[in-house]
C-alpha cells in the first residue's frame, strides 16, 4: 500500500511541476514564436505531460480519436509525469542532504 501511495505522490508531483512549467512558458512565450526554438523543446521536455494530456483529451472529446488511443496516451503521459516527479523528488532530497 505504501508503494502505491508513493507512486501516486510522484505522479501528482510530476504533473504539478509540468503544469507550473507549462503555464509559465505559455505566459512568457509569444504566440508567434512557433515550435522551432530550442527553448521550446527544452520546456516541452518538462511541460509535455500536461500539454499532451490537454491535447489528447480535446481530441477524444471531439470524437476524433478512439478510446484505446486516448488510454495509451494518458498512460504514457502519466509515466512521463512519474519520471519528472521522481527526478524532482531526488533533486529535493539531494538539496536537503547537502
Amino acid at each position: 500500500m505504501h508503494e502505491i501511495l508513493v507512486l501516486l505522490f510522484l505522479i501528482a508531483s510530476g504533473l504539478a511541476v509540468s503544469g507550473i512549467v507549462a503555464n509559465i512558458y505559455w505566459f512568457v512565450a509569444k504566440p508567434n514564436d512557433g515550435e522551432q526554438g530550442v527553448a521550446h523543446w527544452l520546456v516541452m521536455a518538462v511541460a509535455g505531460p500536461t500539454v499532451w494530456i490537454d491535447r489528447v483529451t480535446r481530441t477524444f472529446l471531439s470524437k476524433k480519436s478512439a478510446g484505446v488511443m486516448y488510454a495509451l496516451m494518458v498512460f504514457i503521459c502519466l509515466y512521463w509525469a512519474f519520471v519528472i516527479g521522481l527526478l524532482t523528488f531526488s533533486f529535493a532530497l539531494a538539496l536537503t542532504r547537502a
